[in-house]
């Protein structure tokens, strides 16, 4: 444990939040219990459980609506690989579908991305079990 406790020090002040978490996992091991209950899934994890990607059919999109390009929509030979597995929001539908991503703004894009209908999957919540 002094190992440990060694190793975790100096995250202590840039991330007490992630060292919180650490030591709150480390001490369900050290008493020998499992980590399969969802509380201690990390943040990422439970948010990809609460959605799930299907594909995208007509009028099932509007404006607004949360939608991720396919990660093998678009071949290595196509420029716009660079968009696989990118998730971003429907700003408009024309002949195809019109989507902004949220780094755009922060790299001086305007306009959106225009995507095939076929090329993207759009997010809906998953139904909780019972």
């Amino acid at each position: 444990m002094r190992k440990v406790h060694e190793t975790l020090q100096p995250y202590a002040v840039e991330q007490p939040e992630a060292v919180a978490e650490a030591c709150h996992v480390l001490s369900r091991l050290v008493d020998g219990k499992s980590l399969d209950a969802r509380e201690y899934w990390s943040a990422q994890k439970q948010a990809e459980q609460q959605w799930d990607w299907i594909q995208a059919l007509p009028r099932t999109l509007g404006p607004g609506a949360i939608v991720r390009v396919r990660l093998d929509a678009y071949d290595a030979n196509d420029p716009r690989r660079v968009h696989n597995g990118r998730v971003g929001t429907v700003a408009g539908i024309r002949r195809d579908v019109i989507v902004t991503y949220t780094d755009d703004a922060a790299r001086g894009v305007t306009m959106g991305q225009h995507h095939e209908l076929n090329k993207l999957e759009r997010q809906v919540p998953l139904r909780q079990r019972r």
